[in-house]
């Protein structure tokens, strides 16, 4: 018999004391589904581009111990540092994006700059310049839109997000835009279906002349190739979710020597503070289009022709 008492302490309901192996394992589980629910912060994505200069003095004299900061627009994420003896900064890890530096040094007055444009695996370099005067006054610049690569000597070609978006490619697979970049020569066949792995996607194009399976992935800084295979990606991202992606051809830094051939680098899009999305379909047909010339001397039929449809939306905590 339960009596009140029982009840109201939860006795009674239970006549194994001793919890269950399931029980045991959400014991254990719990801490860190709290861990991953609170600090969101620990899963976000770095990528490998960098922000670098000098802090001067109107006379050119290094700053050392200025505090400086730059900060997402998109996302509103903050990077710090301090200038070293030599008044240099570096800022690593950072994503595709506008950024803004601000600059502050004791007896200077606060140095910002705003519209910092930061590719996929670029070094970017923005010197600051103090005026004399007091922290709580600011100068304020723009910056240049067009900035000469002095920080690396690097052979490159980037691919925007509205190259991606505009230019046409057969099945909607970035590996036709890579292959034209520097130094490319293609080997691609006409279809091209976008897919990972063993038996995937083609990624037949030769850079300098190297084999095509000494070139090498990386998908937000993370290494993605498949190296038990003849090469090409071991994950493959829709065209839709790619930011930008730039093909380093030769001359890059050490930390891009995983291989011989070139770096196809891309860059993931990321949340903002508002959740946006889209939305498209890709409409192609077999019945749209004539059969190739030499198709039909052969007695070959047209090739088939699929449409692709893909929704998507992301946003990232401010």
């Amino acid at each position: 018999m339960i009596t009140a008492a029982a009840v109201l302490s939860g006795e009674g309901f239970n006549r194994n004391p001793q919890p269950t192996r399931a029980r045991s394992r959400w014991i254990f589980l719990l801490p860190a589904l709290v861990l991953l629910v609170l600090c969101p912060s620990l899963a976000r994505a770095q990528q490998n581009s960098v922000i670098t200069g000098t802090v001067t003095d109107g006379q050119g004299a290094a700053i050392p111990d200025a505090q400086v900061s730059v900060t997402a627009g998109a996302t509103g994420f903050v990077s710090n540092t301090v200038t070293n003896s030599q008044g240099i900064y570096t800022i690593s890890g950072l994503n595709v994006g506008t950024y803004g530096l601000k600059v502050s040094a004791k007896g200077f007055k606060t140095y910002i700059a705003n519209g910092l444009e930061v590719n996929v695996s670029q070094t970017l370099r923005s010197d600051a310049s103090l005026s004399v005067g007091a922290v709580t006054d600011s100068v304020t610049v723009e910056a240049n839109a067009l900035t000469v690569q002095a920080d690396s000597n690097v052979v490159s070609s980037l691919i925007n997000a509205e190259q991606i978006s505009e230019i046409a490619t057969q099945n909607r697979n970035f590996a036709a835009l890579a292959a034209i970049g520097l130094g490319a020569s293609s080997m691609l066949p006409d279809n091209n279906t976008p897919s990972a792995g063993a038996g995937g996607s083609s990624f037949s194009f030769s850079i300098n002349g190297l084999r095509q399976n000494h070139n090498i992935f990386l998908i937000d800084g993370g290494e993605s190739d498949d190296r038990g295979g003849a090469g090409g990606m071991q994950i493959m991202p829709s065209q839709d979710s790619i930011a930008q992606f730039e093909t380093l051809s030769s001359n890059y830094p050490p930390d891009y020597g995983i291989s011989s051939g070139a770096t196809i680098s891309l860059s993931i899009k990321s949340g903002t503070r508002n959740f946006h999305g889209s939305l498209w379909e890709f409409n192609r047909n077999t019945a749209y289009d004539a059969n190739y010339f030499l198709n039909k001397q052969s007695g070959t039929k047209r090739p088939v022709l699929t449409t692709t449809f893909t929704v998507s939306t992301s946003a990232a905590q401010s």
